[in-house]
């Protein structure tokens, strides 16, 4: 994606007071050229997922593709803004776990397609493959 240019100079243009909306807006960009909706994909942005007491949360971004009428979720992304230090990273790393929890914890791991963990922080992101065992 850093050879696309307007995403490049987007993710250069990256700084403390970037707004939300210029992130929303880089990942959309950057999900939707990988995981192309003439493909059958799809990208959800503030995708909502519930845990089995009741419990929600609101995911940056949830990718699925359609397999005939079926959806196929395999991607949650999350991004936080950069600030000094390396907690921003552990708790973008909580949050991202709780999601993919919720959305894919309760289904037996043999009946759902592999599933995978995006974390972003600023210019920076990390990829993660979620395992019930080792909540990624």
């Amino acid at each position: 994606y850093l050879n696309i240019p307007s995403i490049a100079s987007e993710i250069r243009a990256i700084r403390c007071r970037t707004t939300e909306g210029d992130i929303s807006g880089i990942w959309n960009a950057i999900l939707n050229w990988v995981f192309d909706p003439v493909n059958g994909y799809i990208t959800r942005p503030q995708a909502m997922h519930r845990a089995p007491r009741g419990r929600k949360g609101f995911s940056d971004f949830h990718t699925f593709q359609y397999i005939g009428t079926n959806r196929q979720y395999f991607l949650i992304t999350e991004w936080k803004k950069p600030t000094p230090g390396d907690a921003i990273w552990e708790e973008g790393r909580r949050q991202l776990g709780r999601y993919l929890s919720m959305q894919h914890g309760t289904r037996p791991a043999n009946a759902r397609p592999r599933v995978y963990g995006i974390l972003a922080v600023g210019q920076y992101v990390r990829f993660f493959i979620y395992s019930d065992n080792r909540k990624m």
